[in-house]
Protein backbone atom coordinates (compact mmCIF):
# COMPACT_ATOMS: atom_id res chain seq x y z
CA UNK A 1 0.00 0.00 0.00
CA UNK A 2 1.67 3.30 -0.95
CA UNK A 3 0.06 6.98 -0.80
CA UNK A 4 2.02 10.12 -2.54
CA UNK A 5 0.56 13.56 -1.42
CA UNK A 6 -0.47 14.18 -4.90
CA UNK A 7 -0.39 18.28 -4.06
CA UNK A 8 3.57 17.83 -3.51
CA UNK A 9 5.38 20.62 -5.36
CA UNK A 10 8.77 20.12 -3.82
CA UNK A 11 11.30 18.51 -5.95
CA UNK A 12 13.38 15.29 -4.88
CA UNK A 13 15.11 14.28 -1.84
CA UNK A 14 18.41 15.81 -1.21
CA UNK A 15 19.58 14.42 2.18
CA UNK A 16 16.92 12.73 4.84
CA UNK A 17 16.91 11.45 8.00
CA UNK A 18 16.63 8.20 9.04
CA UNK A 19 14.37 6.93 12.03
CA UNK A 20 13.35 3.44 12.47
CA UNK A 21 11.42 2.76 15.57
CA UNK A 22 12.55 -0.34 17.05
CA UNK A 23 13.47 -1.78 20.44
CA UNK A 24 16.41 -3.34 20.23
CA UNK A 25 19.33 -0.64 19.44
CA UNK A 26 20.72 -3.22 18.14
CA UNK A 27 18.23 -3.72 14.77
CA UNK A 28 17.19 0.11 14.59
CA UNK A 29 21.15 0.43 14.11
CA UNK A 30 21.14 -2.25 11.31
CA UNK A 31 17.54 -1.00 9.80
CA UNK A 32 18.83 2.63 9.84
CA UNK A 33 22.48 1.85 8.54
CA UNK A 34 20.91 0.05 5.77
CA UNK A 35 18.68 2.37 4.51
CA UNK A 36 21.44 5.05 4.63
CA UNK A 37 23.17 3.00 2.43
CA UNK A 38 20.49 2.28 -0.02
CA UNK A 39 19.94 6.28 -0.39
CA UNK A 40 23.43 6.88 -0.81
CA UNK A 41 23.68 4.51 -4.02
CA UNK A 42 21.44 6.51 -5.54
CA UNK A 43 23.29 9.70 -4.48
CA UNK A 44 20.97 10.92 -2.05
CA UNK A 45 22.84 12.31 1.74
CA UNK A 46 21.16 10.52 4.43
CA UNK A 47 22.21 9.91 7.76
CA UNK A 48 21.18 7.45 10.47
CA UNK A 49 18.90 8.92 13.38
CA UNK A 50 21.08 6.87 16.43
CA UNK A 51 24.19 9.03 15.21
CA UNK A 52 22.18 12.52 15.67
CA UNK A 53 19.87 11.45 18.80
CA UNK A 54 21.00 10.45 22.03
CA UNK A 55 18.81 7.09 23.00
CA UNK A 56 17.64 8.55 26.19
CA UNK A 57 15.88 11.15 24.48
CA UNK A 58 14.89 9.95 21.38
CA UNK A 59 10.65 10.21 22.11
CA UNK A 60 11.84 14.19 23.36
CA UNK A 61 10.25 16.62 20.54
CA UNK A 62 12.69 18.87 21.14
CA UNK A 63 15.71 16.53 20.65
CA UNK A 64 14.17 15.37 17.78
CA UNK A 65 13.66 18.59 16.19
CA UNK A 66 17.23 19.92 17.10
CA UNK A 67 18.30 16.72 15.61
CA UNK A 68 16.72 18.02 11.93
CA UNK A 69 16.81 21.82 11.65
CA UNK A 70 20.01 23.40 11.11
CA UNK A 71 21.60 19.81 9.45
CA UNK A 72 20.02 20.73 6.00
CA UNK A 73 17.94 17.47 6.15
CA UNK A 74 15.06 18.57 3.54
CA UNK A 75 13.26 15.26 4.16
CA UNK A 76 12.39 13.23 7.42
CA UNK A 77 12.08 9.46 6.80
CA UNK A 78 9.92 7.51 10.13
CA UNK A 79 9.94 3.60 9.51
CA UNK A 80 8.09 1.32 12.39
CA UNK A 81 7.67 -2.30 12.74
CA UNK A 82 3.84 -3.03 12.84
CA UNK A 83 3.28 -6.36 12.96
CA UNK A 84 4.59 -9.37 12.83
CA UNK A 85 1.65 -12.05 12.44
CA UNK A 86 1.36 -16.06 11.59
CA UNK A 87 -0.88 -16.54 9.09
CA UNK A 88 -2.60 -20.44 7.81
CA UNK A 89 -2.31 -20.90 4.07
CA UNK A 90 -4.57 -23.89 2.96
CA UNK A 91 -2.73 -25.75 -0.28
CA UNK A 92 -5.99 -27.73 -1.91
CA UNK A 93 -5.08 -31.11 -3.14
CA UNK A 94 -4.47 -32.29 -6.56
CA UNK A 95 -5.94 -35.26 -8.24
CA UNK A 96 -3.82 -36.08 -11.54
CA UNK A 97 -5.78 -38.99 -14.17
CA UNK A 98 -3.49 -40.01 -16.82
CA UNK A 99 -0.71 -41.95 -18.26
CA UNK A 100 1.85 -44.30 -16.21
CA UNK A 101 4.76 -42.43 -15.13
CA UNK A 102 7.60 -43.70 -17.45
CA UNK A 103 7.81 -45.00 -20.58
CA UNK A 104 4.43 -46.44 -22.22
CA UNK A 105 3.64 -50.24 -22.64
CA UNK A 106 3.36 -50.03 -26.24
CA UNK A 107 5.22 -53.37 -26.11
CA UNK A 108 3.44 -55.16 -23.63
CA UNK A 109 -0.33 -55.70 -25.22
CA UNK A 110 -3.35 -53.17 -24.60
CA UNK A 111 -4.19 -53.82 -21.09
CA UNK A 112 -1.41 -52.65 -20.03
CA UNK A 113 -1.42 -49.71 -21.99
CA UNK A 114 -5.24 -49.49 -20.91
CA UNK A 115 -5.00 -49.79 -17.10
CA UNK A 116 -2.20 -47.35 -17.17
CA UNK A 117 -3.97 -44.46 -19.11
CA UNK A 118 -6.50 -44.71 -15.84
CA UNK A 119 -3.75 -44.51 -13.54
CA UNK A 120 -4.93 -41.68 -10.37
CA UNK A 121 -3.14 -40.08 -8.29
CA UNK A 122 -3.77 -37.80 -5.35
CA UNK A 123 -2.29 -35.33 -3.38
CA UNK A 124 -4.10 -34.28 -0.49
CA UNK A 125 -4.26 -30.60 0.58
CA UNK A 126 -2.21 -29.36 3.07
CA UNK A 127 -2.09 -26.05 5.31
CA UNK A 128 1.57 -24.43 5.83
CA UNK A 129 1.99 -21.11 8.39
CA UNK A 130 3.49 -18.16 7.03
CA UNK A 131 5.19 -15.49 8.88
CA UNK A 132 4.49 -11.91 7.21
CA UNK A 133 6.58 -9.15 9.03
CA UNK A 134 4.65 -5.30 7.85
CA UNK A 135 6.47 -2.11 8.28
CA UNK A 136 4.73 1.21 7.64
CA UNK A 137 7.16 4.14 6.57
CA UNK A 138 6.17 7.78 6.28
CA UNK A 139 8.33 10.48 4.82
CA UNK A 140 8.03 14.27 5.81
CA UNK A 141 8.69 17.09 4.36
CA UNK A 142 11.11 19.00 6.33
CA UNK A 143 10.08 22.81 5.80
CA UNK A 144 6.36 22.33 5.78
CA UNK A 145 6.21 19.18 8.36
CA UNK A 146 3.69 17.63 5.53
CA UNK A 147 3.65 14.24 5.12
CA UNK A 148 4.78 13.54 1.02
CA UNK A 149 5.01 9.78 0.88
CA UNK A 150 3.39 6.97 2.66
CA UNK A 151 3.70 2.85 2.49
CA UNK A 152 2.98 -0.05 4.18
CA UNK A 153 5.37 -2.78 3.22
CA UNK A 154 4.78 -6.73 3.84
CA UNK A 155 7.78 -9.83 3.47
CA UNK A 156 7.04 -13.10 3.85
CA UNK A 157 8.91 -15.40 5.29
CA UNK A 158 12.14 -13.66 5.99
CA UNK A 159 14.72 -16.09 6.98
CA UNK A 160 16.92 -13.57 8.67
CA UNK A 161 15.98 -10.20 10.61
CA UNK A 162 18.99 -8.17 7.82
CA UNK A 163 17.21 -10.03 5.19
CA UNK A 164 13.90 -8.42 5.85
CA UNK A 165 15.39 -5.31 6.38
CA UNK A 166 17.69 -5.17 3.35
CA UNK A 167 14.29 -6.42 1.06
CA UNK A 168 12.35 -3.13 2.81
CA UNK A 169 14.45 -0.81 2.28
CA UNK A 170 14.93 -1.68 -1.33
CA UNK A 171 11.17 -1.96 -1.84
CA UNK A 172 11.06 1.69 -0.36
CA UNK A 173 14.31 3.02 -2.58
CA UNK A 174 12.47 1.76 -5.79
CA UNK A 175 9.18 3.10 -5.30
CA UNK A 176 10.51 6.92 -4.15
CA UNK A 177 12.38 6.42 -7.34
CA UNK A 178 9.47 5.46 -9.30
CA UNK A 179 7.35 8.38 -7.86
CA UNK A 180 10.30 11.08 -8.38
CA UNK A 181 10.96 11.37 -4.94
CA UNK A 182 14.44 10.17 -5.63
CA UNK A 183 16.36 10.63 -8.75
CA UNK A 184 19.59 8.20 -9.49
CA UNK A 185 22.53 10.29 -9.94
Amino acid sequence: QIWVDPTYAGGPIEKVLVIGILREDARQRVFENTLVSQFEKTGVEAVASWTVIPADKETDEETVKAAVEGRGFDSVMVSQLISVDKRQEYVPGTTYVGSYWGSPHYGYGYYPYYSSTYSVVHEPGYTIENTVVSVETNLYDVQSEVLKWAAVSETLNPHQVNDAITGFGHVIIGDLIKQGLVQKK
